[in-house]
C-alpha cells in the first residue's frame, strides 16, 4: 500500500524528528502531526506503541493509523474489571489507543513493556499535582521513545511546558521536577507567580533545541480568523441579582482593585463566578437553574443567525452550560432554523452520528465547548459564536479551531457574545491576555529559527 504524500511542513518536521527518539510536536490544530508521529514511530516499532489520547480524538486516531497502512490496533476500554484482561487478550495489536482517563484509573497499563508511547494534546499532563500527570512521570520511565503532541501546549502559562518534558527528557531548562523550575525562573508575589526578567528568553531557547513548532500562519495554510465582539446591555434584573450576589457573600465588585481581587479569594470563589456567569448569560444563577431573566444575548444571537450571517449555509455556537443550549435551540427553532445539539449527555457514539447530519445538512450547531472541543472536524462552518466561554484559555483555543481546515482560504469569523459590564468583560480580555502571553514563547522561538 503507498503511503500518502505529506505536506511540506509535515515533511520539515518528520525530518526533524527521524534521528530523535524523544519529540515534541507542536503544530497548531489541522496541521498533521498525528501522521507525523505515526510514520516516526512506525520506524521504531517492533512490538507495539501506546497512544494517549482524549477520548474524543481516538477515532481520528483510528483513520490516521488506517490511512498510515495500519491495521491492526485495538482501543483499550471497558469496565474496570476486564480491562487488564481484555488487554493482555489483545496484545497481538500492534497498536493500543486509550484514553488520559482509563490510563488514570487503570495506571497498571503503564507497566508493561512498548516500543512507542505518544502522548497527544500533552497539556493533560501538564498539571503536576493531577494523577495522570504522576502515572506517566513515575510510570513510563523505561519508554526508550516518547512523543508529546499540542497545538498550543502552555495555554495558562509558561509553565505548563514543564511537566511534559519531565515526562518526554527528564528534565526542562536544567530543573529536574516542577518545583525547582517554579522556584529558579518565577517570583512569588501575594497569591501569584511572575515570570522572572529572561524566563521567555530561557524557554524559548530550550523550545528551539528540544521540540519542533509551527503555526499554520508559519506554514502559509488555513484561513485568517477575524474576530469580533457584540455587546449587549445589563437589565436592571441582572444588576440586582449581581448586587445581591456581592451583598450575600460579602464579595468586592467583580471590577474591583487589584486588592478587592485578593478578598475575592474565598472558598466560594467557584461558585461565585459560575453564579455570575450564569447571571451574564441572562439566567438566574442557581446551579442547575434555567430561570431567564433577560433575552439580550438570545435576541443578539436571533439577530445575527435571521440577518447578519441568513447566508451561512453552516454556524457554530459554542456554550458553557447545557441550560443555555436548550433555551437558545428552542428559540433558533422557532426561526425555522434546522439545529443540531450536542452536550455533555449526548453519548460519544451519537455526537459523531450528530456531527455528520450536520456536515451535510448544514444548520445550527449548537455544542458545549468541554465536550466537542477535540476531535471535532466543524471545518464547514466559517462562523464560530460564543454565547459564553470558560475561563480555560485551552478550551477556547481548542473549540476557535475546530472550524479550521489547511485547504481552505476564506476568512474565519469568531464572534463573542459580552454583556457588558459583567464578568463577561474579563472572561474575553484574559482570555486574550492568555493566547497572547503563551504565544510570545513561541513567537520567540520562531523568530529565532528563521533567522538561523
Amino acid at each position: 500500500m503507498a503511503l500518502r504524500e505529506l505536506m511540506p511542513h509535515q515533511n520539515r518536521a518528520l525530518r526533524w524528528s527521524s534521528p530523535r527518539s524523544e519529540i515534541a510536536l507542536f503544530m497548531e490544530m489541522r496541521l498533521g502531526k498525528s501522521a507525523v508521529a505515526i510514520r516516526w514511530a512506525s520506524a521504531r516499532l517492533s512490538t507495539r506503541a501506546l497512544v494517549v489520547a482524549p477520548a474524543s480524538t481516538i477515532p481520528d486516531w483510528q483513520d490516521e493509523l488506517l490511512k498510515e497502512g495500519w491495521d491492526s490496533c485495538w482501543i483499550y476500554g471497558g469496565s474496570k474489571t476486564s480491562r487488564l484482561q481484555k488487554f493482555y487478550d489483545n496484545l497481538k495489536h500492534r497498536w493500543i489507543l486509550v484514553s488520559y482517563d482509563t490510563l488514570r484509573v487503570t495506571p497498571e497499563l503503564a507497566d508493561h513493556v512498548w516500543d512507542v508511547v505518544i502522548a497527544d494534546e500533552s497539556t493533560r499532563i501538564r498539571n503536576p499535582k493531577a494523577k495522570i500527570t504522576k502515572v506517566f512521570l513515575k510510570r513510563f520511565k523505561n519508554v526508550q521513545n516518547k512523543a508529546i503532541l499540542s497545538g498550543f501546549p502552555d495555554p495558562e502559562s509558561w509553565m505548563d511546558l514543564c511537566s511534559q518534558f519531565l515526562w518526554l527528557k527528564g528534565e526542562f531548562v536544567g530543573c529536574q521536577n516542577y518545583w525547582q523550575a517554579q522556584r529558579r525562573f518565577y517570583n512569588h508575589v501575594a497569591y501569584a507567580w511572575f515570570p522572572r526578567k529572561g524566563t521567555k528568553e530561557k524557554f524559548a531557547t530550550y523550545l528551539s533545541q528540544n521540540s519542533f513548532v509551527r503555526s499554520r500562519k508559519h506554514c502559509k495554510v488555513g484561513s485568517v480568523k477575524l474576530y469580533e465582539a457584540r455587546y449587549v446591555e445589563l437589565t436592571d434584573r441582572q444588576k440586582d441579582l449581581i448586587k445581591s450576589l456581592e451583598t450575600n457573600f460579602a464579595l468586592p465588585p467583580i471590577r474591583g482593585s487589584a486588592g478587592d481581587l485578593e478578598a475575592f479569594k474565598t472558598k466560594w470563589r467557584v461558585s461565585v463566578q459560575i453564579a455570575y456567569q450564569r447571571i451574564a448569560g441572562g439566567f438566574r444563577p442557581e446551579r442547575g437553574g434555567s430561570i431567564l431573566v433577560s433575552d439580550a444575548k438570545l435576541v443578539e444571537l436571533q439577530e445575527l443567525v435571521k440577518n447578519e450571517l441568513k447566508l451561512e449555509s453552516h454556524i457554530v455556537v459554542w456554550f458553557k452550560y447545557n441550560h443555555e443550549i436548550h433555551v437558545a435551540n428552542a428559540m433558533l427553532r422557532s426561526m425555522g432554523r434546522d439545529t443540531t445539539v450536542i452536550t455533555g449527555k449526548t453519548p460519544p457514539v451519537a455526537r459523531g452520528d450528530l456531527l455528520r447530519y450536520w456536515r451535510r445538512n448544514g444548520g445550527v450547531l449548537c455544542a458545549q465547548v468541554k465536550c466537542a472541543r477535540y476531535g471535532v472536524d466543524c471545518s464547514q462552518a466559517d462562523t464560530a459564536i460564543y454565547y459564553s466561554t470558560p475561563y480555560d484559555a485551552e478550551y477556547r483555543i481548542q473549540s476557535e479551531d475546530r472550524i479550521v481546515h489547511p485547504q481552505k482560504r476564506t476568512p474565519l469569523l469568531i464572534i463573542d457574545l459580552v454583556t457588558r459590564g459583567t464578568v463577561d468583560e474579563d472572561i474575553h480580555k484574559a482570555l486574550v491576555a492568555k493566547k497572547y502571553d503563551a504565544a510570545e514563547v513561541f513567537k520567540n522561538y520562531l523568530e529565532r529559527r528563521r533567522s538561523a
